[in-house]
């Protein structure tokens, strides 16, 4: 938060900014999957060199185990994190993650709800679900003067029960929240299924690429013949849409995870900022 505040002291009083924020959004593949040649250690170098790469100002991720996590903030040490382990609401199980860009966003509070009917309750789980779930909150400051709520979520790949509940429960959450708020992760679920459904009919308006081809989850292959677009981004507020697109990139004709990379651009109207100083 003390470089945040740094940042905005140096900035000129009157001064109109607009707040730009990119997020990748990313389902990393639990790294203890027998996925033979596909298995972390032989991907992991790929995979971290395109987060580098496209060094977002959030990094939501789904699936990674704690040595995952210690691997992308190595990756990333600009960012803060937020997550959990799913198993014990420390570092059993799998993560869905946040990583955010400490320079220019200053985190207010977050935290990992579980997707059941004991959302505190770590390793709980949701109807008709195999495994607890969870999604990942921050409420951000920007350096520009906006405040706005970001929500990573890894929905149940089994029941639709458990997937209606997560969104009603993200859609709740954000609606107490009231700020801007982007919604992303791996949903398990087509735009056209009734949980995206519910959060169109709260208000959440789609962020999807602008041309194919757009399936995102990919079983390691370049080209895909019979895959689904399941991670999305929804937006709602003074969001604008600059661009979404999927990274398809390969390492010897290898995509670097079971699903592709989802990147979006958002924009919050600028803010008259006027600083006085600090006391």
């Amino acid at each position: 938060m003390i470089t945040v505040l740094a940042a905005l002291v140096a900035m000129n009083t009157h001064q109109s900014i607009v707040p730009v924020i990119e997020v990748m959004t990313y389902n990393v593949r639990y790294g203890t999957a027998d996925d033979g040649l596909d298995s972390w250690p032989h991907r992991r170098e790929a995979l971290l060199r395109q987060v580098k790469a496209e060094d977002p100002d959030i990094l939501a991720v789904q699936e990674a185990f704690d040595f995952q996590i210690d691997e992308l903030s190595a990756a990333l040490p600009d960012h803060g994190l937020i997550g959990v382990g799913r198993d014990d609401g420390v570092r059993a199980g799998e993560h869905t993650a946040i990583f955010y860009r400490r320079e220019t966003m200053g985190l207010l509070e977050g935290g990992t709800r579980w997707i059941s009917a004991t959302p505190f309750v770590p390793g709980s789980i949701g109807p008709g679900a195999w495994l607890p779930r969870v999604f990942a909150w921050g409420q951000f400051h920007h350096v520009a003067g906006a405040q706005f709520l970001l929500i990573d979520v890894h929905l149940d790949h089994q029941s639709e029960d458990a997937r209606v509940l997560g969104c009603k429960m993200m859609e709740e959450f954000a609606k107490e929240r009231k700020l801007p708020t982007i919604i992303t992760g791996d949903f398990n679920c087509t735009l056209e299924s009734r949980p995206i459904a519910l959060l169109r009919d709260a208000g959440f308006a789609s962020a999807a690429p602008s041309s194919g081809p757009l399936t995102t989850f990919n079983k390691f292959e370049a080209n895909p013949a019979d895959a689904d677009a399941i991670d999305h981004f929804f937006v709602r507020g003074e969001w604008r849409i600059n661009e979404v697109r999927i990274d398809r990139s390969t390492t010897n004709g290898r995509a670097h995870s079971d699903h592709f990379p989802v990147i979006g651009r958002f924009e919050l109207p600028p803010r008259e900022l006027e600083f006085r100083g600090l006391r």
